[in-house]
């Protein structure tokens, strides 16, 4: 396989009215490439950028307006959670089956609702912070066939992005819109990859979980796994084209932080197209657009309708 082959996969924005802003809207787009399979030697380095708005109010499955004020004093989810991240990527190959990798995002998001009162009164917040480290290890089968293979993923997400982000001075952020959740979470997927024969075409799958071991007093954000399927084909030396399908499930957060009245988790499924060049002897650069083929969210939530992911990938 070659080393223009690279590219995206999973996340979502999955975000109401009078009730949390949810938990899913604060999803940002991991990456998993099928170059990140393939290396086998040194370091590996991956710097994207990942953009959604949600600004889309969901009921379940279906789209609902905003309520009118009535002077209740609640928070109304009638504006947008804007969320952007820039995540450095350290891939370290010890041999051709095992490698060491870790992910620093940092993640940038601008929140505004309205509180429900008479006049209604606009409350927004932003910040630019570290987000959560995730440290894994990986285990390939059939090392150094680049044609086919498959194998284990393992780690853990850290407890090092901040939880204590205000919307309004005294008043904290939602849980779920925090660059931190607070909890160490358990990583654990697995992938195959192979090419079709006779064919320039070649096809990909991967399953991962992530769920909490360990969380900060008051807020457990619900468990969630994934499912990537996709298919790539080399269109000449330097640009590969990528066509994936991507499920993501959500649960509810629990605990005394977390929204009341369960409106957080859901799920969805993606369309995600994406293109690969080659811009140097040692470097490529990708991107891709996500696009809802359906989202369900749990009670009312703002949603996404569409993701771009940007990225730049160098082998030393």
């Amino acid at each position: 396989m070659k080393k223009t082959i690279a590219l995206l996969a999973i996340a979502g924005a999955i975000p109401q009215a009078q009730a949390s802003c949810g938990s899913m809207a604060c999803e940002m787009n991991p990456a998993w490439d099928i170059e990140s399979l393939t290396h086998d030697q040194g370091l590996r380095i991956d710097l994207r950028y990942n953009y959604s708005r949600a600004d889309i109010l969901r009921a379940g499955s279906d789209k609902v307006a905003p309520p009118d004020p009535t002077g209740s004093g609640e928070e109304i989810e009638n504006k947008r959670t804007l969320n952007q991240s820039l995540t450095a990527d350290l891939d370290y190959a010890i041999n051709r089956a095992w490698s060491v990798s870790v992910q620093v995002p940092v993640v940038s998001r601008d929140h505004a609702h309205t509180i429900d009162s008479l006049p209604p009164e606009v409350e927004q917040a932003s910040y630019t912070e570290l987000g959560d480290v995730r440290v894994a290890g990986k285990y390939r089968f059939m090392a150094g066939d680049h044609r086919w293979g498959g194998g284990v993923r393992f780690g853990l997400k850290l407890p090092t992005g901040d939880t204590g982000q205000e919307m309004v001075p005294g008043e904290p952020m939602e849980a779920g819109l925090q660059p931190g959740t607070g909890s160490t979470d358990l990583i654990l997927g697995g992938h195959l990859h192979g090419a079709i024969a006779d064919s320039k075409w070649g096809g990909f799958a991967q399953v991962q979980v992530q769920t909490p071991l360990a969380h900060r007093s008051g807020f457990e954000p619900g468990h969630s796994y994934g499912v990537d399927l996709g298919v790539y084909y080399p269109f000449g030396e330097s640009v590969t084209g990528l066509l994936q399908v991507n499920y993501l499930y959500r649960a509810r957060d629990s605990g005394a932080l977390a929204d009341p009245d369960g409106h957080s988790g859901g799920s969805a499924t993606y369309f995600t197209p994406g293109l690969s060049v080659l811009v140097g002897a040692n470097m490529h650069a990708y991107g891709s657009v996500q696009i809802p083929i359906r989202q369900k969210v749990n009670g009312e939530q703002l949603t996404a309708p569409w993701s771009l992911t940007l990225g730049l990938g160098y082998d030393f």
